[in-house]
């Protein structure tokens, strides 16, 4: 069993935990040599917890044999994204600047995940304050992403490293955030799930911000399953309880009975032919099933809506961190820089004027959802490319950034590959606080296709 357990899904580990034919010693045990393997090779974790992870471990297994177990999820392993404190742990947030810095608190999503028993295996790589959609760190280890062969691909960000990990079984689940598409990107570009929730269903109390304004904590799976069972344990007991209500409805329901949007023809341009082409074919799967599918319209292009995302994370992610901008000593990342000084170009009226126009932009856009449940679209309008390319390259976030400005949830999926073995992405956009929606029709399309369960050939590697 020992050299199969990374693996197993997140599902099958609890199954076997709770059935006590693994322990959270073997499980933790087996994830650590993993990660210390390939910890050169995959460029996942900047900080590997391995005394803290395994008196973890040994605690889970004390109260588990003892019927004290917090939750199903008590002695299960996770990796975070370096923008979650940890009290008393490094979190650099992928920066120089702060390297040496130790964190005071512990992230309130991360003291949930504590209180319900779970193993913290470490900390992975992210782009430099979550600013950038590539997943490149100047400073730090760029992630790599698994599926490259000769050309090295970049792995997606910011939440990139959570995404590697995941993708080569260095650990089952993983969190990141998403502000622009920085947990639905890399999942896109590594070929796993990454849900966006609503904005502020899970807090973000002592993680490092970007923008405050479109944060939001996400989650990065193998499987929608894995994903809607971590999500359901990150919430507050009513909302987790009222999600788990939901999910069982929506099974009830005959799928025929779903309505999604898909592309509409003026945004079909922005998308590469290999990734139109799993589009289009992941789409019939959705019909073939009995969903209804219909052409999406929508009040303006999408860029549109990209654009004063752009303007309030700019201007947001400035505020946060003007001093070490301004400081040409302070070791910040020049393409950092670069993005950040972005903001200094935004007056405080345009800023005020984007949130202000954000309420009116919601509704109006919300209307979509009186004729559908979902939205259909690519992930990414490309698929991953060579970091030698991404000087010349825009951002892979035009169908990423308009659900954080407009406040909905979304879950990306894999589906497919081109024709040179890159993975390729579906994102479920629904409307805010329809997370069930969402996970429920995204695992209706995972049933339908084997995407979920191909896996890159770094994660196939003994342990």
């Amino acid at each position: 069993m020992t050299p199969l357990i990374t693996r197993l899904t997140a599902v099958e580990l609890m199954t076997l935990i709770q059935a006590r034919d693994l322990s959270p010693v073997e499980v933790t045990e087996a994830f650590l040599e993993r990660i210390l393997d390939t910890r050169t090779s995959s460029k996942a974790f900047v900080d590997i917890y391995e005394c803290q992870a395994r008196a973890a471990a040994h605690r889970a297994c004390k109260a588990i044999s003892s019927g004290q177990a917090s939750s199903s999820l008590h002695g299960m392993p996770i990796a975070l994204k370096d923008l979650f404190h940890v009290k008393g742990e490094l979190t650099t947030a992928g920066s120089l600047c702060w390297k040496h810095r130790r964190a005071q608190t512990t992230s309130t999503v991360v003291e949930r995940l504590l209180s319900k028993g779970m193993v913290i295996l470490g900390k992975t790589h992210t782009v430099e304050f979550g600013l950038g959609a590539f997943g490149v760190n100047e400073h730090f280890a760029t992630p790599r992403n698994p599926w490259s062969r000769q050309t090295e691909l970049a792995p997606g960000g910011s939440s990139s490293g959570s995404a590697v990990a995941v993708a080569t079984g260095l650990t089952p689940w993983a969190l990141g955030t998403d502000t622009g598409g920085s947990v639905r990107i890399p999942a896109s570009w590594c070929g796993v799930v990454g849900l966006k929730p609503s904005h502020g269903q899970i807090e973000m109390n002592d993680v490092v911000p970007l923008s405050q304004t479109l944060d939001s904590v996400g989650v990065l799976a193998r499987s929608v399953e894995d994903a809607s069972l971590l999500y359901a344990h990150l919430l507050d007991e009513p909302p987790r309880q009222c999600l788990a209500d939901n999910v069982e409805r929506f099974g009830q329901v005959a799928l025929s009975r779903y309505r999604v949007a898909t592309l509409p023809l003026h945004e079909r341009s922005w998308v590469s032919a290999d990734v139109l082409a799993c589009y289009d074919t992941a789409v019939a799967v959705l019909r073939d099933a009995g969903i209804q599918t219909r052409a999406g319209e929508f009040p303006m292009p999408l860029e549109e809506y990209l654009r004063k995302n752009s303007l309030i994370t700019f201007y947001e992610a400035l505020a946060n961190y003007r001093t070490l901008h301004a400081d040409a000593q302070s070791g910040l990342g020049e393409s950092v820089r670069a993005r950040l000084s972005r903001g200094a170009g935004i007056s405080q009226a345009e800023y005020l004027n984007a949130l202000q126009e954000m309420a009116t932009l919601r509704s109006l856009f919300e209307r979509i959802y009186d004729q559908v449940e979902a939205i259909v679209l690519p992930t990414t309008q490309m698929p991953a490319c060579a970091v030698d390319d991404i000087e010349h390259l825009a951002p892979p976030n035009h169908f990423t950034r308009f659900v954080n400005f407009l406040g909905l949830c979304a879950i990306a999926v894999p589906a497919g590959f081109t024709v040179d073995n890159r993975p390729c992405s579906l994102q479920f956009v629904c409307k805010r606080n329809q997370e069930h929606i969402a996970l429920g029709l995204a695992r209706a399309y995972e049933a339908q296709t084997p995407w979920h369960s191909i896996h890159p050939p770094a994660f196939l590697l003994p342990d």
